[in-house]
C-alpha cells in the first residue's frame, strides 16, 4: 500500500467512525426527545388536574358563599321588617299618648 492509499484508507476510516458518532448522537437526541416529550406529557396531565381540582373547589366555595349571601340578606329582610314593624308600633304608641296628653283638661292649667 502506497501512502496515498494509506491516506485514502484513514480519511475513509474517520469518515466511517464520524458518521457511526453522528448516528449515535443522533439516536441519542431522539431518545432524549421522547423522554422530554413524555415528561411534558405528564406536566401537563398534573397542571390540568389541578386546573379541575382548582376550579372545583371555587365553584363549591361560590356555592357556600350564594348560600352564606342568601341567608344574610333573609336575615337583614327579617331584621328590617322587624324594625320597620317595631318603629310603627312606637310611632303609633307615641302620637296615641300624645293624643291623651292634649286632650287632657289638666294638661292646660297653669300654675
Amino acid at each position: 500500500m502506497d501512502a496515498l492509499q494509506k491516506i485514502e484508507q484513514v480519511i475513509e476510516d474517520s469518515a466511517i467512525a464520524t458518521r457511526d458518532e453522528a448516528r449515535t448522537i443522533k439516536n441519542d437526541l431522539k431518545g432524549e426527545i421522547v423522554r422530554t416529550e413524555r415528561l411534558v406529557e405528564s406536566i401537563e396531565r398534573r397542571v390540568k388536574g389541578i386546573q379541575d381540582s382548582t376550579r372545583k373547589m371555587i365553584d363549591k366555595e361560590n356555592d357556600r358563599n350564594d348560600v352564606l349571601r342568601e341567608r344574610i340578606t333573609n336575615r337583614m329582610d327579617s331584621l328590617d321588617d322587624s324594625i320597620t314593624s317595631k318603629m310603627k308600633a312606637l310611632e303609633k304608641e307615641m302620637n296615641e299618648r300624645i293624643k291623651k296628653a292634649l286632650v287632657n283638661p289638666l294638661a292646660n292649667m297653669r300654675k
